[in-house]
């Protein structure tokens, strides 16, 4: 950041330089030194155009007129002098391009050991300091064409534009005739006067004009005037100062920038014979015609009733003529416009021009809303401003069993039931007043006879006239369903209710006799396994092998018929619902040295197989049911092993949002399309034709049962796959570790299922 201590003392430095005179090269090498010495930059130096080579970076500058900055130095910068400069141990850069009469004719290199040294209240000091710089050298320029000086001077003096020759207090040596005329004054009256009386300008304004700093002013007693102030110093104790009057012209930049987003309005220039000398950019879509197909040409010689239009632009003093006219775009075609032509003081003639296209949009946008407010379904009324009825449509005559002819002019608080229901539409339309609309309000309506009482919800805007006063109110009534309605709705409810209740509790008989019989399945079971136990570790004799091979197909189909019984039993107790986690905050990296994954890693490690478990740095505890989800991995990695031969099987867990993406990747067969639309449903199973080893089938449960124990932690699970190019089976946990609750709907879905 710049102090002003500093500010101050670079400007008078500058200017003492224009009291030794030096010469250019001269100059700006000690602006370069001034610079390093007040700002504290470890290097600073300044190069002319004319007699110096400029790096890269530099070229870039003083081409394009403006400063570059690199405030991070690295051995990425855009420039190569900037990398070097970085080895050297400098870590900010910037350039300030020297101009002088909108050219450049030198830069001012700077750099420095700290990062992030130069910023932007430095480079419009350094800019401002360029300008002075320029005006240091432009004035040597003038110095050494100072034969003609005196000429130009008197000359430019006693042209049309206002000016004065002040001394350094701001008091007017002499003012020219312009000037006069512009205050309607004498010499007498303006010489010796102090310009701050004559125009709005205070100390520091007087000091910047005396640094040659363009200011903007308005004239005192003619504020509506603006002008911009140049200024230049004769001698230490004189100054000549020049003010170009640039009313016009901010009228019409601030009319441009409206203009420029236009679609209706378009504004053109015109010198006094209304040739067009400049057109605004939005031409193309209010006219349906390019600007430049129009400049040169003149509007009269356009408008198709060339005599009318002649005599009304004539006939212009200070006055706008306004008409209709219809333009010749070119190639037979025609564009009907609204134009208003007056004198602007700069060129002849400003012209704003609005598509008629606007009104007859306006009208229809009019015609469709009424259009739509007579077929809507709601009851609308409009009120004006007093609360009387206007008008409605033909919902509101059904629903109120009145003509529009027997309710208009009546005030719209009898359409309320009683007193109360009057009180609460008052209070609303105190409110859509100061808020502009206000909804959901619950109010009794009455209808044709006395009993008619008609429960309504409504809704109620302002609406205003061109000047954004109030004209009135659109009111908006939805009729409520009758208590009948809504005591049958109510009964319905009530049997659904009876119906969940049934089905559940047919779920819950399906569930126990479930588990009954698998509790039977499994004493047997037992029992056969441990007796084929027994005999293959010969403790009642030797076996030969054949019989020692069927004791472990004994075994290992016992096994397998276990583990079916205890999936059906997890199918079963997941679907109820009745599952209950017990979450606790796992870490991902340790749960990779689960005995049961590194089991599985010693098996895909024997079939030849990589196995990988990854986890992001940024993934830390979440809370989960460790069981559930060793259940959940062991399922996918088990069906990976299955279903590869070649390659790996990798495990990634990395964040992704408020949850913990995981996902289990293999080079296996991959999975079809029609596969995997009924891949998670139960007991279904995919066909391996293609394994060059095939293994025991599974039970088709264990997908279905790994996406229910998923969906209980409040997750999501699919699979991305491709015939021959392996799968990928990803699940997401929230990391919150909440538990989701099935609802009734849910547990009679699957009861029925």
């Amino acid at each position: 950041m710049v102090d002003n201590v500093a500010m101050t003392r670079l400007m008078f430095d500058i200017f003492d330089f224009e009291r030794k005179k030096l010469g250019n090269a001269e100059l700006v090498s000690k602006l370069a030194e001034e610079v390093r010495t007040i700002f504290g930059v470890d290097s600073a130096a300044a190069k002319l155009l004319s007699s110096s080579s400029l790096l890269p970076s530099e070229e870039f500058a003083a081409n394009t007129m403006n400063p570059y900055i690199d405030n991070r130095l690295s051995e990425y910068s855009a420039f190569k002098e900037l990398v070097d400069g970085y080895k050297a141990g400098y870590r900010s850069y910037a350039t300030v391009p020297l101009l002088s009469n909108g050219k450049s004719f030198g830069v001012l290199s700077l750099m420095s050991k700290d990062e992030n040294r130069f910023d932007s209240s430095m480079m419009n000091a350094l800019q401002i300091t360029s300008t002075i710089i320029g005006y240091q050298v432009s004035a040597r320029m003038e110095y050494e064409k100072s034969v003609n000086l005196a000429r130009y001077f008197d000359a430019a003096f006693n042209s049309i534009t206002p000016q004065f020759l002040i001394d350094s207090d701001g008091n007017v040596v002499k003012a020219n005739k312009s000037m006069l005329m512009l205050f309607g004054a004498s010499t007498r009256d303006v010489n010796g006067r102090n310009v701050k009386d004559l125009f709005e300008i205070d100390s520091n304004m007087l000091s910047s004009l005396k640094r040659g700093i363009v200011a903007e002013t308005r004239a005192k007693g003619k504020e509506n005037r603006i002008f911009k102030i140049s200024s230049s110093s004769i001698s230490d104790k004189l100054m000549h100062v020049t003010f170009y009057e640039t009313t016009d012209l901010k009228e019409l930049e601030e009319r441009t920038k409206i203009l420029k987003y236009s679609n209706y309005e378009a504004m053109l220039m015109m010198d006094a014979k209304t040739n067009i000398i400049w057109a605004s950019e939005n031409c193309d879509r209010v006219l349906r015609v390019h600007k430049e197909a129009l400049l040169g040409r003149p509007l009269i010689g356009m408008v198709l009733d060339k005599d009318r239009a002649r005599e009304g632009i004539g006939g212009i003093s200070d006055n706008v003529y306004t008409d209709s006219m219809r333009i010749d775009i070119g190639n037979g075609a025609y564009v009907d416009v609204r134009a208003s032509v007056f004198k602007n003081g700069l060129y002849g003639f400003s012209c704003i021009m609005a598509n008629n296209a606007l009104e007859g949009r306006y009208k229809n946008i009019e015609r469709n809303f009424d259009e739509l407010v007579k077929l809507s379904g709601d009851a609308v009324l409009f009120v004006d401003q007093l609360g009387y009825v206007q008008r409605m449509n033909k919902s509101a005559e059904s629903l109120l069993g009145f003509r529009e002819q027997e309710i208009s002019g009546s005030p719209l608080s009898a359409l309320y039931s009683n007193q109360e229901e009057q009180d609460r539409m008052n209070r609303a339309i105190a409110i859509a007043k100061q808020e502009g609309s206000i909804s959901s309000i619950f109010a009794t309506l009455k209808g044709r006879g006395d009993d008619a009482l008609i429960p309504c919800e409504q809704s109620m805007r302002i609406l205003t006239d061109d000047n954004g006063n109030l004209s009135g109110y659109v009111v908006v009534c939805k009729e409520l369903r009758t208590k009948r309605s809504l005591d049958e709705a109510q009964d319905m409810l009530m049997q659904r209710d009876r119906q969940i209740t049934n089905l559940t509790e047919e779920s819950d008989l399906k569930t126990q006799f479930i588990n009954n019989i698998s509790h039977d399945l499994k004493t047997p079971l037992t029992n056969i396994k441990g007796f084929a136990t027994i005999l293959n570790n010969e403790e009642h004799g030797a076996m030969n092998e054949e019989q020692k091979e069927y004791t472990n197909i004994i075994m290992n189909e016992a096994e397998r018929l276990m583990s079916l019984i205890q999936q059906i039993l997890d199918v079963a107790k997941l679907s109820s619902g009745k599952v209950k986690l017990d979450l606790q905050p796992v870490d991902m990296r340790k749960l990779g040295e689960n005995p049961s994954i590194k089991a599985l890693e010693e098996v895909a490690a024997g079939n030849g197989l990589i196995f990988s478990w990854n986890v992001d740095y940024n993934v830390g505890e979440i809370k989960i049911d460790p069981n559930r989800i060793i259940q959940v991995f062991v399922n996918l990695i088990n069906n990976a092993i299955k279903f590869t031969e070649h390659g790996s099987i990798s495990v990634s867990i990395f964040r992704k949002g408020k949850s913990v993406r995981v996902e289990v990747k293999d080079t296996g067969l991959g999975i079809s399309k029609e596969d995997q639309k009924k891949l998670f449903r139960k007991f279904y199973q995919v066909q391996r034709k293609d394994l060059t080893v095939q293994q025991g089938s599974g039970t088709g449960l264990g997908l279905s049962i790994v996406k229910e124990i998923v969906n209980l932690h409040g997750g999501k699970m699919g699979v991305v796959s491709e015939l021959g190019k392996g799968s990928t089976f990803w699940f997401t946990i929230p990391i919150e570790g909440k538990q989701k609750k099935k609802s009734a709907q849910q547990k009679s879905q699957q009861a029925a299922a």
